[in-house]
C-alpha cells in the first residue's frame, strides 16, 4: 500500500545511496548499557588538568583527519567542473552584452572523428564546413 511505501522510502534510501562504510557501521553497533558506562566512569576518573592536556592533544589537527572529507563528493565537483568549463570553452562565446552565447553551429567535413578530439575537443577541433546551418537570433 502507499502507507508502506511511505514509512518504507527511508530505509530504501539507505540501502541504495548510502556508503558501504555505513552500512558496516550500522551491523557491528552494539546495544547501549548505561550500566556499563557508570562503570566505564568511574574507572577513569581524572583530574581536571589530565583532561584538559588530553583535550588539547586531541584538538590539534592531523593529517589523518583529512580522511573525514567525502573524497567522491569533492572528486564529483572537480570532475564536474572540470567538463562545465569545457563546454563553455568550446561551444560558447561572449555576447554584445557580456554573457555566454552559443556559437554558431556547422556540419562537419567527415563523419570520421579523430580520438584527440574527443579528449580534448575544445583544443584540438574538427574540421567543419564554413557555412552554419545554426547561429544565434540577435536579441531584440
Amino acid at each position: 500500500t502507499a502507507l508502506t511505501f511511505i514509512l518504507n522510502l527511508d530505509e530504501m534510501l539507505f540501502a541504495n545511496f548510502s556508503h558501504r562504510a555505513s552500512h558496516h557501521i550500522l551491523e557491528t553497533l552494539e546495544p547501549y548499557s548505561a550500566e556499563l558506562e557508570e562503570e566505564v566512569e568511574a574507572k577513569e576518573q581524572q583530574s581536571n588538568d589530565d583532561a584538559f592536556l588530553t583535550l588539547q592533544r586531541d584538538r590539534r589537527f592531523k593529517f589523518a583527519d583529512l580522511n573525514l572529507l567525502p573524497f567522491r563528493l569533492f572528486l564529483n565537483g572537480v570532475v564536474t567542473a572540470i567538463f562545465v568549463f569545457e563546454y563553455y570553452y568550446g561551444h560558447c562565446m561572449v555576447s554584445e552584452s557580456g554573457g555566454q552565447i552559443s556559437k554558431p553551429m556547422s556540419l562537419p567535413n567527415s563523419q570520421v572523428y579523430p580520438l584527440l578530439s574527443f579528449f580534448f575537443y575544445p583544443f584540438v577541433g574538427t574540421d567543419e564546413q564554413e557555412q552554419s546551418y545554426w547561429s544565434m537570433p540577435p536579441a531584440g
